[in-house]
């Protein structure tokens, strides 16, 4: 990421609060997306649904 830009969350493909600006990834990008430090929406709860609390 260059500097002075935003690290996103990872969403649910179904969340509503995730925005227009979505790019679909598999789930081994998102497990280690969250593992990496990236956060989970706090709305549609990805980490739960992936199984990764």
């Amino acid at each position: 990421m260059g500097v002075g830009t935003s690290r996103s969350k990872v969403h649910r493909g179904d969340c509503f609060a995730a925005g227009k600006q979505l790019r679909a990834i598999s789930r081994e990008q998102a497990l280690a997306s969250l593992g990496d430090g990236i956060q989970a929406c706090e709305v549609c709860r990805p980490d739960t649904a992936l199984g990764a609390l």
